[in-house]
């Protein structure tokens, strides 16, 4: 255990990238590690598993995991073979339907984080997988980032065919819920007040809680404790950093008010947290 949770770039002046992991292959995507980009994963064959945010999931032939920005990534173990596609936020998000695809795939919090493909739709996305990594093995200047970017709005878009009804509905409360879970990602450390959210959303905190509810059960205000509860989960099982400097990154001063607050959200102390984790 380390300071810090080791951060993945990608290669300087690449937008995106397509790795392969093979049978008991023990690379880095097997140690905890965050994003700095979006993570696809895809078990092209085989049996495996892996965990995302301490939570431990199965990695069969067909499954896609949607992996978005600061989320902890490890133990990825297969007895087949697994592609793993990773891009930069800007690479597609510079377009509206760009960004939808990736609020829709990445954002997507009332369901699994994954999908599972049948024979037919995995030969598609292996078509589109294909003309990528052609594109890809050419030198630069020659890659043709448009196209590469295309095939992987295209792979975005027919995955959600994969989804639940609710994840394809395209209306303003949709996307105001997808905006929501990406302002709380971004600004939970530093505003912890529904007010600043639904200023943000350009509606009334009535409004705003309403389809807090509406889409996901809870508050706002619950969201956020979920939000910084995870955080403060990930610095405690994988950085050496004390409690009073997690307390203090998440924005509390006060490291006895923070011990009660996760304590009445966790159910457990921060430092029984981390005994637990480490048994």
């Amino acid at each position: 255990m380390s300071d810090h949770i080791p951060l993945k770039q990608l290669p300087k002046g690449s937008p995106l990238g397509v790795d392969f992991i093979e049978s008991n292959d023990t690379s880095s995507y097997s140690l905890p590690h965050r994003h700095e980009y979006y993570e696809i994963v895809w078990a092209l064959e085989g049996t495996g598993s892996h965990s995302i945010d301490f939570v431990q999931y199965p990695l069969n032939e067909g499954d896609i995991y949607f992996i978005s920005l600061g989320q902890v990534h490890s133990h990825t173990k297969t007895n087949g073979r697994v592609c793993v596609i990773i891009f930069q936020p800007d690479f597609i998000e510079q377009s509206y339907r760009g960004q939808l695809s990736i609020d829709q795939t990445f954002y997507n919090k009332t369901s699994t984080p994954y999908i599972k493909l049948d024979q037919y739709a995995s030969d598609d996305f292996k078509n589109m997988l294909r003309i990528m990594t052609q594109e890809l093995d050419r030198l630069e200047p020659t890659i043709n980032w448009d196209l590469v970017g295309a095939m992987l709005n295209g792979m975005l878009q027919y995955s959600l065919r994969f989804t639940s009804d609710d994840l394809q509905d395209k209306s303003l409360i949709q996307q105001r819920m997808y905006r929501l879970y990406i302002l709380i990602d971004n600004h939970y450390r530093t505003e912890k007040k529904t007010d600043f959210y639904a200023q943000q959303l350009a509606i009334s905190n009535k409004r705003a809680n309403e389809i807090a509810r509406q889409h996901s059960g809870k508050t706002i205000s619950k969201l956020l404790h979920e939000r910084i509860i995870l955080e403060a989960r990930r610095e405690l099982a994988f950085t050496t950093n004390t409690v009073k400097q997690i307390a203090h990154d998440l924005g509390y001063d006060d490291v006895a008010y923070f011990c009660r607050f996760f304590r009445k959200v966790a159910n457990e102390s921060p430092l029984d947290f981390r005994s637990r984790v480490f048994k």
